[in-house]
């Protein structure tokens, strides 16, 4: 091997590039791509959400401004998966060059790259964003520090998100996904009275289709950690086949499998564990929710599901 050959070896591989890319739907969201969300939590296709951008950044030109005043990049609940979400909120003016480092870092989550991305905001962090961004970061650091398990991390900066956002409707679509993902963490950490406290009021939030999959997310998880299918729906088919129908959120699938079996019904269980994994990329389970892993370990062993033939294919 030539001297030159030896050196390129020892050269650290460059990671690779990360680009902000926007989902068409909940449904067809896959990892790396981001959703926007309009008020009522309705997914924004990406041609819509071009078009309300360039009202926005025509509408700041006409009035001088230098800033960015569209579509804000959010994320979803670390325990919703790696399709990350983006709300429309029409936050602070950005320079763009801060802006195109604020996608990055979206971009960088999205992807399931928790570590570059954790980095990212921690820079975006030393800016001096206003309130409105600050509230934005917080719930990023947050949600990428429940990823790696940082329970206490995640809880101090999903309640610091949420100053802001109560003192200001312009940021209401991210206070309900923050609250949302405030009471799955606690649900996670054994806080089931206090979780139970916060969902109760999250019945105000709206009823588009990020909400709805929170609130099944949110009710799935209080349950498990509770110990008890008490409380939820009668019928979990309608659930069971909505989760079935998205490329992501896999842990909404072991949830749901959980609750089949306390129900007696295992061969719905096993179809929802055995297509589970396909669907956990980048959810980091084992981190986001240690218990809930453990149980589908446990069961897909239990079961033999990778040698099992599965009736329902």
């Amino acid at each position: 091997m030539s001297e030159q050959q030896t050196r390129a070896l020892a050269l650290p591989m460059s990671a690779p590039a990360v680009r902000f890319r926007l989902a068409r739907s909940l449904k067809a969201a896959s990892v790396g791509e981001v959703m926007a969300l309009d008020e009522r939590g309705d997914v924004v296709d990406p041609r819509r959400s071009r078009l309300a951008g360039a009202r926005l950044w025509l509408g700041a030109a006409t009035m001088g401004a230098l800033g960015w005043g569209s579509v804000a990049a959010l994320g979803g609940a670390a325990f919703l998966g790696p399709a990350f979400l983006a709300a429309c909120l029409g936050l602070v003016a950005w320079e763009s060059r801060r802006l195109r480092e604020l996608k990055r870092a979206i971009a960088l989550a999205a992807s399931g790259r928790r570590d570059e991305a954790a980095a990212a905001f921690a820079v975006l962090e030393t800016r001096r964003p206003g309130p409105a961004l600050k509230a934005t970061i917080d719930y990023w650091i947050g949600s990428l520090a429940w990823q790696r398990g940082q329970f206490g991390e995640a809880e101090k900066r999903f309640e610091a998100a949420l100053g802001p956002c109560y003192r200001t409707r312009r940021l209401e679509v991210l206070c309900w996904i923050v609250e949302f993902s405030l009471v799955q963490l606690l649900a996670v950490t054994g806080q089931i009275d206090r979780a139970q406290r916060i969902r109760a009021e999250l019945e105000r939030a709206p009823d588009g289709d990020y909400f709805r999959l929170a609130r099944m997310l949110t009710d799935l998880t209080i349950a498990f950690h509770r110990g008890t299918a008490e409380g939820l729906p009668d019928d979990l088919y309608d659930w069971a086949h909505e989760a079935l129908e998205m490329n992501r959120f896999g842990n909404g699938l072991v949830l749901l499998a959980w609750a089949f079996t306390l129900r007696g019904d295992e061969e719905m269980a096993r179809h929802l564990l055995r297509v589970a994994p396909d669907r956990l990329e980048a959810c980091f389970l084992s981190e986001t929710d240690p218990a809930l892993a453990q149980w589908m370990d446990e069961k897909r062993r239990e079961w033999s599901l990778d040698a099992d033939h599965d009736l329902w294919e």
